[in-house]
């Protein structure tokens, strides 16, 4: 999606489809992976993961 919009703005160039290269296998992976925990971690358990590491990334950021 972001690709899209990039190349509507005429902004779309080599680094970003380099990147989108790079990225395609690690967000293939994590999409598997997330499939295979969703059924073994709770709506709950899976909100309280969810919410630490958007706290934890938060806060490393502001601390940064």
């Amino acid at each position: 999606m972001s690709l899209v919009v990039l190349a509507i703005a005429g902004r779309l160039g080599s680094d970003q489809l380099l990147a989108a290269l790079y990225l395609t296998p690690p967000v293939l992976l994590g999409s598997a992976v997330s499939r295979l925990a969703h059924h073994r971690i709770g709506g709950r358990g899976l909100r309280v993961a969810v919410l630490s590491f958007a706290i934890a990334s938060g806060l490393f950021l502001i601390v940064r």
